[in-house]
């Protein structure tokens, strides 16, 4: 019934028309505040909004309704993505540090309740060794309901952790890569791409017929991605750019999240429109897509797209 956006500064609510709604909390010191680096999630089943501050690692807990704040509690490790399961619970996915105490972050996964309990916890101890300059972090998301899925971009497995909160391997890649993650030593200030060999998953997506998988070859301020789609049926991997959007005539698709078979992706406004432009007389675009575009001013918020794989 809504829709949540957040610029990793603020949250902010909108209805399925894109009127805004309101802001959930705001950025200060004080009780049910947070800081500049925020992360968030959201159950519908308690109707609560979860904002986790990054940097003073503090999660504040929202009425879904009236945005009110609740209660707070401190979250001791670096984490990359959370999740908050139906009964309350919250999965916690830590990320792969470069730098730091090791005191937590050996810790991949860890369950708490929704006052930050510790439940359990899954640890790896290969990250011991994965001391470089490179921060690893996850890639997440619910699959089939009771299940859920991650993998961390400098990884080479796909896991899997059910309701029980047992975890295994379930896809593994044979990336070849010849050099080793903790001999990474990514200079920040070259503009080039940095091990242009070294091959990455930046990102990972799934639904009942597909897996699609984005490669990154190289490091540092310039990135050479590919995309790859796995067809589970036929167990083929095709190397491929985004879809062609044969439904409106609109932008080339490739999914950035995915909602059970509902794959989701967005554009900027000015992207919107410059395609359309650009387009005009070469493809044949809808009469919504052209009303869209033609309403559409550089400033306005991002568009989101929604694609049913049936």
């Amino acid at each position: 019934d809504n829709i949540f956006v957040s610029d990793s500064k603020k949250l902010f609510q909108f209805d399925t028309s894109g009127r805004f709604v309101k802001q959930i909390g705001a950025i200060g010191k004080g009780p049910g505040e947070h800081d500049t680096s925020i992360k968030f999630a959201i159950n519908t089943n308690l109707r609560e909004i979860f904002i986790l501050s990054h940097m003073i690692k503090m999660l504040n807990v929202y009425d879904l309704e009236t945005g009110a704040f609740k209660r707070s509690f401190k979250v001791d490790n670096d984490v990359s993505k959370f999740y908050t399961l139906p009964q309350g619970n919250i999965i916690f996915l830590t990320s792969e540090l470069p730098f730091g105490s090791l005191l937590h972050t050996v810790d991949e996964v860890y369950i708490t309740d929704s006052n930050g309990n510790l439940i359990v916890s899954a640890p790896k101890y290969s990250r011991l060794n994965n001391r470089s300059t490179t921060l690893g972090y996850a890639n997440f998301y619910n699959w089939n309901k009771d299940e859920f899925r991650y993998m961390y971009n400098f990884g080479d497995t796909l896991y899997s952790l059910n309701e029980e909160y047992v975890r295994k391997p379930c896809i593994a890649f044979n990336l070849e890569n010849k050099i080793s993650r903790e001999k990474l030593m990514i200079d920040p200030f070259d503009s080039e791409i940095q091990y242009p060999d070294f091959i990455s998953i930046p990102k990972i997506l799934e639904n009942d017929k597909f897996i699609f998988i984005i490669i990154q070859k190289g490091l540092g301020r310039k990135w050479n991605f590919i995309n790859c789609l796995y067809d589970k049926k036929s167990e083929e991997l095709t190397l491929t750019s985004d879809f062609i959007n044969d439904y409106d005539g609109g932008l080339p698709f490739w999914p950035r999240f995915s909602f059970g078979n509902i794959l989701v992706t967005s554009y900027e406004a000015n992207q919107v429109i410059e395609y359309y432009k650009s387009t005009i007389g070469t493809i044949k675009h809808s009469e919504s897509f052209i009303s869209l575009a033609k309403n559409l001013e550089a400033s306005d918020n991002p568009i989101l797209v929604f694609v049913e794989n049936n």
